[in-house]
């Protein structure tokens, strides 16, 4: 899950089932009984787990209480899943590999492969989670972007920190840590052939890629002996260089009309595939300024060093380049506005993936969230409740009593003398020891609580 439990469903805004249900309709009995079969004992065995929204569908009065984090937690938050991630990139875990033995290694390979996540998958986190939660989120995404640049445990995971600020601009975050306005210093100092035709440069803009049939054929027989490899795009200059595995690509023939932005490439695809002697067409998004940057490097194909074997190495050298063609040559490498479209697309597509953001009007009671010194588990969640009814208003001032009562394992309610508000927390909570900071004069009362689902 990268990450603990109650921490994941809170940010998701969903929650195992069985965890809370304390039942299953799926049996793990005959799993039981044939290890019991074997000839090993088996530690553990397999709980399909279905994740469901906190309420199990029932209506919730069509309120939204907004959940709260502070910047820096959030942010080492995102960081933190991060590494985990793409902890496939830290060359540390794959040297130890080498002094484990054989059953041991093999279940670390396997299990490093199951899922294999990409930077477009990792910037749609914080976008889904920016929908529930109320934060500033210029500062959560800046913050977070420092702690990826400085990281030193994801070695080759640098090379794709131009990919992963870009899929942060494509999800709705910015501005970029390199903005345009930088760029354009920059380009009045040099002259720079790339956008000279452009009128108005967007932020993002798609890179695609001609690479000649007989490339793939050199190699073909080799990439079916390692199963399914993972390509990459790559743009170099000197020592800087960028990766990016967030790639679409077909066989066939790349149409290209008009100039500057309003230059549209088409593909005819070739049903062949990889069978026919049609070249591959690969298209990525990169960051306009980046581009200007490296306007003077190279773009290309290569192989993964993930899928990297020494039939390739001796074939390809140690960089498993296919193919690189200066930047600048539009034989091979065309700049785009928007990415290339079929025949038989109805979409104009522009990486347009984004969620919608955090209505500032919702209802409810906010959560706040606070997390454990170690920054991995929920500490506390704190929601505050505004007494606005007239009647609950006068008994507060009056110096009543105010009393928390659970009415399910994440519904409270207040009572504060005839006046009663439910709270809707995002979690399982244990009100059995939950702490009141009650403001007689501002009127509004804090309750803090336990989360609980860790202990069920």
């Amino acid at each position: 899950m990268c990450g603990d439990l109650s921490t994941i469903s809170l940010l998701l805004g969903v929650v195992p089932s069985v965890y809370i249900s304390r039942f299953t309709t799926r049996s793990n009995t005959a799993e039981i009984a044939m290890g019991a079969m074997g000839q090993t004992h088996r530690s553990q065995y397999h709980e399909r787990l279905a994740w469901k929204h906190i309420n199990f569908g029932h209506p919730t009065d069509g309120l939204h209480e907004p959940i709260s984090f502070s910047e820096t937690q959030l942010a080492r938050k995102l960081f933190d899943i991060y590494l985990r991630m793409f902890s496939y990139d830290d060359l540390r875990k794959k040297n130890a590999m080498l002094f484990l033995n054989k059953p041991q290694a093999q279940w670390m390979i396997q299990s490093s492969v199951i899922i294999h996540y990409s930077r477009r998958s990792f910037a749609l986190l914080p976008a889904h989670i920016r929908t529930r939660a109320r934060s500033d989120w210029n500062r959560v995404i800046h913050d977070l972007q420092g702690l990826i640049q400085q990281d030193r445990t994801l070695i080759t995971g640098s090379n794709f920190f131009q990919e992963t600020i870009c899929q942060f601009t494509l999800a709705g975050f910015g501005p970029p840590r390199f903005s345009l306005v930088d760029s354009k210093q920059f380009r009045s100092q040099e002259d720079i052939p790339i956008f000279r035709s452009w009128s108005k440069v967007p932020e993002v803009v798609t890179i695609a890629l001609v690479v000649p049939h007989h490339v793939i054929a050199r190699v073909q027989s080799d990439l079916s002996d390692i199963g399914t490899p993972f390509f990459q795009c790559e743009i170099q200059l000197a020592s800087m260089h960028g990766a990016f595995a967030c790639i679409s690509g077909s066989f066939g023939k790349l149409g290209v009309s008009g100039e500057g932005e309003n230059k549209v490439a088409v593909i005819v695809e070739d049903r062949t595939g990889i069978n026919g002697t049609s070249p591959m067409i690969v298209s990525f998004p990169i960051l306009s300024s980046t581009l200007i940057y490296l306007s003077r490097g190279t773009v290309g194909l290569a192989i993964s060093p993930t899928s990297g074997n020494p039939v390739l190495i001796q074939k390809l050298g140690l960089q498993l380049s296919l193919f690189n063609v200066p930047s600048t040559d539009e034989r091979y490498a065309h700049i785009l506005r928007r990415a290339p479209t079929t025949g038989n697309d109805t979409i104009n597509s522009e990486y347009s993936l984004i969620p919608p953001k955090l209505d500032v009007e919702s209802q409810g009671h906010p959560i706040h969230v606070e997390m454990d010194k170690s920054n991995t588990e929920v500490q506390s969640l704190t929601a505050h409740v505004n007494i606005v009814d007239p009647v609950g208003q006068a008994s507060l001032a009056s110096g009543c009593g105010v009393i928390v009562e659970q009415l399910s394992l994440n519904k409270t309610k207040l009572h504060v003398d005839q006046y009663e508000p439910v709270i809707s927390f995002p979690l399982p909570v244990d009100v059995a020891n939950a702490k009141l900071r009650i403001a007689w004069k501002s009127k509004y009362v804090e309750v803090r609580v336990v989360e609980s689902l860790h202990h069920q």
